[in-house]
């Protein structure tokens, strides 16, 4: 299970905030407006990115072994199971991380003066 979850967040930090740049489009701009790509507001979600990193961090320790495949539609129910675990897992981390990065203060403002 720690697999699964260090797994998952390690795809998910990836997507929200490794991509180019010019995946987002529109950084600045608040998520109720129209100019930003549905898909967009998905990627500044943890919980929305935790959900399909799990599942993807779930299929990838299938194929590796780690994890069983489901043999029948009772197991096939751990498909989204794992993807509820690691969205909360997901919006914690990050929700801590936030937090942390809060309190720190940001050195990039202090560079600026």
């Amino acid at each position: 299970m720690i697999a699964f979850l260090l797994c998952a967040y390690g795809i998910a930090f990836g997507l929200m905030n490794k991509l180019p740049d010019k995946a987002y489009a529109a950084p600045s701009v608040d998520v109720g407006e129209p100019t930003v790509p549905f898909w967009v507001k998905l990627l500044r979600c943890s919980y929305c990115v935790g959900f399909w990193a799990g599942v993807l961090a779930w299929l990838g320790l299938c194929i590796c072994g780690m994890e069983a495949w489901p043999k029948d539609a009772g197991e096939a129910f751990t498909f989204p199971v794992r993807g509820f675990i690691s969205a909360a897992w997901c919006y914690g981390c990050d929700t801590l991380l936030r937090a942390g990065e809060f309190l720190a203060g940001d050195e990039d403002d202090e560079d600026d003066e």
